[in-house]
């Protein structure tokens, strides 16, 4: 009886051990350690003093990559005739762009950050080659062509002192086009000499001066230069407050004011003028697939929605990979705001209209208008939509919202049409015509893809230890439980019949 009762204590020792064993499995493996890697991650993930991730927004330690592609009207004179455009795309003239946030504030009381947006580019003449910088473009001049139609569409009435300004300003023109080198058109600039006495070139050089001055490098007086980038090169891009996730994690970067607004005054309905999402370069921890992933681009006055499109991976890591989507805004009624005359003026498919932001006549697309109405493309030519390299796509670690690789690409049209009160563009066809398309890619450095690669190996720990537990537990734990009931019996019978 005494072999009996140790025996049979001993098997209750092991029960009590592979239970606890199955126990530690499923308890901190699927609900203990999902719990402490959730509380950690939101944590870490808050705009707080002294989180790494605030360092980060605050002044990305590396640059991204700025890809410029021009494209140049090879057929100018034909066009001008009311022929259709024949374009053709060079680049990429590839730039480092720096991005950077200062005169920061905290708001304990609202749980907010407020800070200056600075973008800085430097030309990278080592990854443009074999160009140089120096190719000959033709392309529509933005002042006297766009400026022009803008004139004509919005303030007919002004058409004759427009024409006398543009006239004076580009000594007496026969061409709304201009032919540069493509590092003029980029960043060195156009000059523009508004040393003139006409009544009309005066006031046409004082709107440029006063309500386009993002888009001019003053030189003197006299003088001004037009350039995609220089004017906005280390320059203040607005002002932002933006939720530092303190206490609610889902609202971290979300944007809450801009240039001390809490909407924009662009478009007539709140639901366009609305703030959705962050300023792009960080979002909320454990995103979903069914989410609507926003960010808010100020150049373009509005906000835009990514939506998950594929599973995808990054350096070994599984991402879900988000593409954006331009919505159809004429067939919403909800987004009828976007449209300067709804139901019937509103953008074609696949485009967004950019002239109640810029004050000129400018639409927005996806490069080579991939994604857009086919009707586009008969009326330019020179045009090869890829979905590899024009659609804008991000690839996020779903866990901590950060976006590993990605890039944004937008192309800028002139929205051409004819001008009858002015000689040199009453001929012109009506064409969106396709004048430059923008790159911007980010691929997050080794620091922080080791980072994501940690949380993963203790995932990954995590799963194979559960298991481990568990299975070891439940097998041990039966085995033991059996013995514990059956074993010593039955050996204690087997005894007594070798005896007798």
């Amino acid at each position: 009886m005494e072999v009996l009762s140790k025996t049979k204590f001993n098997y209750k020792v092991l029960f009590i051990i592979f239970a606890v064993l199955f126990s530690v499995g499923v308890v901190f493996g699927f609900l203990g350690f999902p719990k402490l890697l959730e509380y950690v991650i939101t944590k870490n993930m808050k705009l707080m003093p002294g989180n790494a991730i605030r360092e980060m927004f605050l002044k990305v330690p590396f640059p991204l990559t700025f890809n410029v592609y021009l494209f140049n009207v090879t057929n100018p004179d034909e066009v001008q005739m009311g022929k259709t455009p024949v374009v053709h795309e060079v680049g990429p003239y590839v730039f480092e762009e720096w991005k950077d946030k200062y005169d920061v504030e905290d708001d304990e009381v609202h749980d907010k950050l407020s800070f200056n947006l600075r973008n800085t580019f430097i030309y990278r003449p080592d990854l443009t080659l074999p160009l140089t910088g120096a190719e000959i473009f033709t392309m529509p001049h933005l002042i006297l062509m766009a400026g022009s139609i803008a004139a004509y569409k919005d303030r007919p009435e002004m058409m004759n002192l427009v024409v006398s300004g543009m006239d004076a300003i580009f000594d007496n023109p026969t061409t709304p086009f201009v032919t540069a080198k493509a590092y003029d058109l980029i960043f060195d600039g156009l000059l523009i000499n508004c040393n003139k006495s006409d009544f009309g070139a005066k006031v046409i050089c004082a709107v440029m001066r006063n309500e386009m001055m993002d888009q001019f490098e003053v030189i003197d007086e006299s003088h001004l230069k037009l350039s995609l980038l220089k004017a906005q090169n280390h320059t203040d891009a607005g002002r932002y407050s933006v939720y530092r996730g303190r206490t609610n994690v889902k609202d971290v970067g979300k944007i809450i004011e801009y240039n001390n607004e809490l909407e924009l005054d662009t478009y007539e309905n709140d639901t366009c003028n609305q703030f959705n999402g962050t300023d792009g370069l960080i979002f909320p921890p454990f995103l979903k697939e069914t989410d609507e992933i926003w960010a808010f681009e100020h150049s373009l006055c509005r906000s835009f929605a990514v939506k998950f499109q594929s599973k995808s991976s990054f350096e070994d890591i599984q991402t879900s990979r988000f593409a954006l989507e331009i919505p159809d805004v004429k067939n919403d009624p909800n987004l009828w705001c976007f449209c300067k005359n709804p139901p019937n003026d509103c953008p074609v498919k696949g485009t967004f209209d950019l002239s109640m932001c810029t004050s000129a006549p400018l639409v927005g697309s996806k490069p080579h208008f991939y994604d857009a109405d086919p009707v586009l493309r008969c009326h330019v030519r020179g045009l090869n939509p890829q979905k590899e390299l024009h659609e804008s796509v991000v690839d996020f670690y779903m866990l901590t919202g950060t976006p590993l690789n990605g890039a944004r690409r937008l192309q800028i049209n002139l929205d051409m049409v004819p001008v009858p009160t002015y000689p040199i563009l009453k001929d012109l066809p009506t064409a969106l015509l396709p004048m430059i398309w923008l790159e911007e890619k980010i691929t997050m450095n080794k620091t922080f893809v080791d980072d994501m690669k940690v949380i993963i190996f203790f995932q990954n720990l995590n799963n194979i230890l559960r298991y481990v537990c568990i299975l070891f537990g439940a097998i041990g734990g039966a085995v033991s439980a059996y013995y514990l009931i059956n074993g010593p019996t039955k050996k204690l019978a087997l005894e007594k019949r070798l005896s007798m």
